[in-house]
């Protein structure tokens, strides 16, 4: 049998222990990194998510400014629309109303003798 010196006997068990306590340090570095990065990420994207936030409430207000803007335009346009309905009875009233004296003149120099 082979016998080794008291101090070979701890030497690979505490090389496989620093080795396994640097892998897990560096692991753990690489954790942290990680972390660090989506902590940096997860604050760009509440940032963003703000900005996107905000830019949609303008563009709410915006579009709620067009489409009163659109009503008012379409009632001005209705009441032009009954205004010139309104042009427009009242000549055909006249035109109406100018055929009826024809015809009645007509029947009237038809009827009275001529002198």
């Amino acid at each position: 049998m082979c016998s080794q010196p008291a101090t070979m006997l701890f030497w690979p068990p505490r090389d496989e222990a620093l080795t396994r306590l640097l892998s897990t340090q560096f692991s753990v570095s690489r954790v942290i990194r990680a972390n660090l990065r989506s902590l940096a990420l997860s604050s760009v994207t509440v940032r963003r998510n703000t900005e996107l936030e905000n830019r949609v409430a303008e563009l709410e207000v915006e579009l709620l400014v067009w489409k009163q803007a659109h009503s008012v335009a379409i009632e001005a346009s209705e009441r032009e629309v009954k205004a010139h309905n309104v042009q427009i009875a009242a000549l055909n009233r006249q035109i109406s109303n100018l055929d009826v004296f024809k015809s009645v003149g007509h029947l009237l120099s038809a009827t009275l003798p001529r002198v």
